[in-house]
């Protein structure tokens, strides 16, 4: 069974398969989007935003890469809350951040999991370890106990600070956990039922396949994977969900770097894996194109603004000059982007010039160097460290958070 659900992990992502100052930059802040500020910024897009990362002005021999939580091993096949490399994961997938906390979808135990910043504390909120499931009954929106909720292969994790939301991959479900309580309710797609319906009431909609999410605290916005569409979900009940960008099954690509925008029903993607947003607009990576698109928060109007589609590669560079093996894992410190190139297994920064165009430089990681037990969990200087798949990233506003899939481990670059 767990084997299986390996290879299906591995089968989706891998068939789907000069650092910039802030010169020209507007950093000013404004709270008035943010659903929750901390003292780092403010929480929005499952992560701390506000002000650019220090990360922004380093290069890859000046980043810190060191391991937080799990330990890195060949088949771990645990779910064991503890401290540090006490804990054990499970191919752990999605990531998001509060400030204080991160939120962790370990998609083979089907499980949340809570990591405390400060004292790299893990723990299991909602979900039971090795069990796959489903909650039928959470749909009525009473919701049930995160101990007694099921899930199939969580994926996407986001925060709005007072809640999580979640894409249960395998059940085509959206779920919402109320991080005071632990309340998990479904409030979009039908389990089991897979479609490409949008709908007035969440619970009636249908998804195929939901990857990620994030939210701007008005709405949240899943890619859905297999249907090769980006949806819109309003947080105001019942959850109406709309399509923004992409057709139900039409595969393709979205214009070249440097383009016209497209509407968001002429935009096409062959395999929408993670989205972001700054606030205004939303980030797509295409694991399959090994682009990242532009969704344009008002118009919905679609462009292309790294990489070249059908392009492989690990090469840094502007806007179509940079490549990508499996572009996965978006998050934006609220000016720049940061991506998990997953094939390359490194972690790289998308920042933006001020003529409108995308620079893309290597923060950690070598690329098309697999890191594995032993070695995989390399820490040190970006240019030394090792990683194996990784997926998720987040940033609390200091550092970025990775889930580093294959070595079962989250990790810190600073």
């Amino acid at each position: 069974m767990l084997k299986g659900m390996r290879f299906l992990l591995v089968v989706l992502f891998a068939a789907c398969s000069a650092a910039c100052g802030n010169n020209g930059i507007d950093t000013s802040v404004s709270y008035s989007n943010y659903s929750s500020v901390t003292i780092k910024g403010g929480i929005i897009g499952g992560s701390v935003q506000g002000t650019p990362l220090p990360l922004v002005t380093k290069d890859i021999h000046s980043t810190i890469v060191s391991t937080i939580a799990g330990t890195a091993s060949e088949r771990p096949e645990s779910s064991v809350d503890g401290v540090g490399a006490a804990a054990r994961f499970n191919i752990v997938n999605g990531i998001a951040a509060d400030g204080n906390n991160l939120y962790v979808t370990d998609f083979g135990n089907h499980t949340i999991r809570m990591i405390n910043i400060v004292t790299q504390t893990v723990t299991t909120i909602a979900g039971v370890p090795g069990a796959a499931g489903s909650n039928a009954s959470d749909a009525t929106l009473t919701g049930v106990p995160g101990n007694s909720a099921y899930f199939y292969n969580p994926s996407g994790i986001t925060t709005d600070g007072t809640n999580l939301y979640v894409t249960d991959y395998n059940n085509h479900t959206i779920r919402q956990i109320v991080i005071a309580s632990g309340v998990v309710t479904t409030i979009a797609g039908g389990v089991g039922i897979v479609g490409a319906v949008d709908a007035a009431v969440g619970t009636d909609a249908r998804f195929y396949l939901p990857i990620d999410i994030t939210t701007d605290r008005e709405n949240l916005y899943v890619t859905d994977s297999a249907n090769l569409i980006i949806r819109k979900i309003s947080l105001t009940p019942p959850y109406a969900v709309t399509t923004i960008a992409g057709s139900p099954g039409k595969n393709g690509s979205n214009p070249p770097v440097g383009a016209p925008p497209v509407s968001g029903p002429d935009a096409r993607f062959k395999s929408p894996a993670r989205i972001t947003t700054d606030g205004t607009n939303l980030y797509v990576a295409d694991v399959v194109n090994n682009t990242i698109s532009k969704i344009d928060g008002v118009s919905h109007k679609v462009s292309t603004i790294a990489g070249t589609a059908g392009v492989t590669g690990s090469a840094d560079g502007i806007g179509a000059a940079a490549s990508f093996s499996n572009v996965n894992g978006i998050t934006s410190d609220g000016t720049n982007l940061y991506v998990t190139d997953s094939n390359n297994n490194t972690v790289r920064k998308v920042v933006p010039l001020p003529d409108g165009t995308w620079s893309v430089v290597t923060i950690a990681g070598t690329a098309s160097t697999v890191g594995n037990n032993g070695v995989g969990s390399t820490d040190g200087s970006g240019d030394k460290a090792l990683f194996k798949y990784p997926v998720g990233i987040t940033t609390d506003g200091t550092a970025l958070y990775v889930t580093d899939s294959n070595n079962y481990t989250i990790r810190k670059i600073q």
